[in-house]
């Protein structure tokens, strides 16, 4: 995954096994981390949500139990912001 051509090969096997998706959302976590200023984290927070944790998304992760608790947090803290 640290190299741009193995993720780009994972990424087409990925695409063969209609889970796309679960690479994108990894990517878009692995950006988020190295963002520190508040304000860009949150919108980061609130994309990847609605990208890939949303019932309501196209791109939406097959998930676990993990992943569905992560969605009632990040669903609590966006109810927080408004």
């Amino acid at each position: 995954m640290k190299s741009a051509a193995g993720r780009s090969c994972f990424r087409q096997f990925l695409r063969t096994e209609f889970s796309e998706e679960n690479m994108m959302f990894w990517l878009a976590c692995e950006e988020l981390k190295k963002e520190t200023n508040k304000t860009v984290v949150e919108e980061k927070v609130r994309q990847i949500y609605e990208d890939f944790i949303s019932i309501l998304s196209p791109k939406e992760v097959r998930h676990q139990r993990k992943i569905s608790a992560q969605r009632a947090l990040l669903s609590r803290q966006q109810c927080r912001n408004f």
